[in-house]
């Protein structure tokens, strides 16, 4: 009967093991939820899954342009922004109980943005050294700036370089107070830095 009880309790471990995020599904939900957020560009969403449906708020006023950030700026947070955050994966590696939290173990693949703004300098720097771009009155030279901006990105296509960081994303709370701490790890992958 022992034998019985101790080939049961193996067993049990052993079943155990392979689910151990078996009572943390909704952390694991809420995990993807925020990077489906980030994709779709509904950083209100974002916010509210980190806890902080403000956190956000200085990159949608660049964009928009109510922070007075100029016709170039917008242009280059919206163009950035929607490269960066439309591409981002997880992979949820595991998580388990970290006293009331839940720590997700996650694979976070990003573009590369180091790789980028070094494109998307040397691309403006080309501009500006060109006989048409040196030719043109101010007003001109600005727009031409402006409009070189999506013409980088559309050169990307999906040659750039990815990024691949594990992180450990701390989730806490419960019930409709659950939310992702943010935490810099978190950014720097989603932000592909290396």
């Amino acid at each position: 009967m022992r034998r019985l009880y101790a080939v049961a309790l193996c067993i049990v471990l052993i079943l155990s093991s392979f689910s151990a995020c078996a009572g943390f599904s909704r952390e694991e939900r809420l995990v993807r939820r925020y990077f489906e957020c980030l994709q779709e560009m509904d950083f209100a969403a974002a916010g509210k899954c980190l806890g902080d449906e403000e956190i956000y708020s200085g990159l949608i006023s660049d964009m928009d342009g109510t922070s007075g950030t100029d016709l170039y700026g917008r242009i280059q947070a919206t163009y950035f922004a929607s490269f960066i955050y439309t591409r981002v994966s997880v992979r949820l590696i595991g998580c388990e109980k970290d006293g009331p939290d839940t720590l997700v173990t996650a694979d976070v693949t990003a573009c590369d943005s180091a790789w980028i703004t070094e494109k998307v300098t040397d691309a403006q720097l080309g501009l500006t050294e060109s006989d048409e771009y040196l030719a043109a009155e101010p007003q001109e030279r600005y727009l031409m700036l402006c409009n070189n901006i999506p013409e980088i990105y559309m050169t990307f296509g999906d040659t750039v370089p990815t990024v691949t960081s594990r992180v450990v994303i701390r989730v806490t709370g419960t019930g409709e107070g659950m939310h992702i701490v943010p935490q810099d790890s978190l950014f720097r992958a989603i932000g592909g830095a290396k």
